[in-house]
């Protein structure tokens, strides 16, 4: 395939992934937000959607995850973006960084605070909520932020060009990558879970032995 035909496939298939990601913000605001005019995609680099104040989710999210806030990040798919564009906050890859991640953990959680949760945007996101098998998968953000900064370990690749981040799981070997930092030429930083190890993370998230606290709700349609 000529460099061409690969840029336009990769065009064509992120085109295909915001689409879709769009569709299930829509399609979330349907369900859990009475005011058609929010039922339109957000561009923004903030929460994509948010649930009616009173609607009967909103007690059991304040039960289950101690949160009172309405606002959400939608993800779904096999990959997970947080970011791909400029990171100063972690500049060139290196060991430096990846040493820094490990152990400073309130640079970590402000990483993941802005990048994950928006925490500097004008609507941050209190919750993740994941499109998962016709099902919503909801968990708190600080719960997901708080178990990347103190589950994850960072490590420089061989090739010196990323930084992956592993959890210990059930898996054969007992830890498993998951999460990814790399640049990316002409596009800036990656920040998220590439490789179809978005999907996995999730369900890292659900794991009864190595996850957090969460809640499904049945998709309507």
């Amino acid at each position: 395939m000529s460099n061409q035909k690969r840029i336009d496939s990769c065009r064509e298939i992120g085109e295909k992934v915001r689409r879709i990601g769009h569709a299930r913000e829509v399609q979330f605001k349907t369900q859990f937000n009475s005011i058609t005019e929010l039922n339109h995609p957000s561009y923004k680099a903030e929460a994509d959607a948010s649930f009616d104040s009173d609607h009967p989710i909103q007690r059991i999210l304040l039960e289950k995850l101690d949160i009172s806030g309405t606002s959400c990040s939608i993800k779904s798919g096999r990959n997970l973006q947080f970011l791909l564009g400029r990171l100063p906050e972690i500049g060139k890859i290196s060991k430096h960084c990846a040493e820094r991640l490990n152990n400073d953990h309130e640079f970590c959680r402000s990483l993941f605070n802005q990048y994950l949760g928006k925490s500097i945007s004008d609507l941050p996101a209190e919750l993740l909520v994941y499109y998962y098998n016709d099902r919503w998968i909801f968990f708190s953000m600080n719960d997901v932020i708080s178990y990347i900064v103190e589950k994850c370990q960072w490590r420089l690749t061989p090739s010196g060009r990323s930084l992956k981040g592993d959890f210990r799981d059930s898996s054969r070997k007992g830890m498993r990558q998951y999460l990814t930092i790399e640049v990316r030429k002409g596009k800036g930083t990656f920040l998220g879970a590439n490789g179809n190890r978005g999907r996995p993370f999730i369900e890292l998230l659900m794991d009864p032995g190595f996850g957090i606290r969460h809640h499904i709700e049945e998709v309507t349609h």
